[in-house]
């Protein structure tokens, strides 16, 4: 996996399990909102908005994912210590 889908998968875990919602009941719905989002882009030949999506806009989404793999691993050195103490 790489490291996007990742994060998006432990959210997307975390989320269903606060929602009593069964994990891979709830990844499907998001593929056919997915499914039904792009088939609506092609149909309409939205294609053009692209040029409003820039490489700032990339980056952006780069570094949120540093942090939050950052901030995982130091949780998760915060629950060793305190569990060792």
């Amino acid at each position: 996996m790489t490291g996007p889908e990742y994060a998006y998968t432990i959210v997307t875990w975390n989320l269903c399990k606060q929602m009593n919602i069964p994990f891979l009941a709830g990844r499907w719905w998001q593929g056919m909102w997915g499914a039904a989002m792009t088939i609506l882009l092609a149909g309409f030949d939205l294609c053009y908005l692209m040029k409003y999506v820039t490489r700032f806009t990339e980056e952006i989404f780069a570094s949120f994912i540093t942090i939050t793999f950052i901030l995982g691993a130091l949780l998760n050195v915060l629950k060793v210590s305190n569990y060792r103490s």
